[in-house]
């Protein structure tokens, strides 16, 4: 009876391992777990960068900006919600929510926060995510009004 347990989970594992690199690449496999920021989708990446903004670790946000030539926006981003953490630091991220992910190239998020001491907030941003050799990164951010 105790051999069989043995082979039941050495079955198991082997499974696992054979369904995670059928559905990915070993590269894919090695690199996220190698890599804290990599993911595999531009909405994961997105909502890795505002959990980072969310528990004030804006370096680690920030790492997740590529682009020079673009990085100075979304820098701005990060640092705007510095000031606004440092100003109220009962700030906490209530909802970040997708509203248009067809394309990678123009995601729109609304992200509503709050706090204590203020009401609900909600802005809507236009990123712009593309596909690097470390997985999905933020090329550039935008704050837009509505969307018309």
């Amino acid at each position: 009876m105790q051999h069989s347990r043995y082979l039941w989970l050495t079955g198991v594992v082997l499974l696992s391992f054979f369904l995670i690199l059928t559905f990915n690449t070993p590269q894919v496999v090695m690199t996220a777990m190698t890599d804290p920021f990599y993911a595999n989708s531009p909405q994961v990446t997105i909502q890795k960068f505002w959990n980072f903004l969310d528990s004030r670790q804006v370096d680690l946000a920030r790492g997740l900006i590529t682009n020079e030539e673009t990085q100075i926006k979304g820098i701005d981003l990060a640092y705007e919600w510095e000031m606004i953490v440092k100003d109220d630091a009962l700030l906490k991220l209530l909802k970040v929510e997708f509203l248009d992910i067809r394309n990678p190239q123009a995601v729109i998020v609304k992200v509503s926060w709050s706090s204590a001491l203020n009401k609900v907030q909600t802005t809507m941003y236009s990123f712009d995510v593309r596909q690097t050799n470390k997985g999905w990164r933020i090329w550039g951010i935008k704050k837009i009004n509505d969307l018309s």
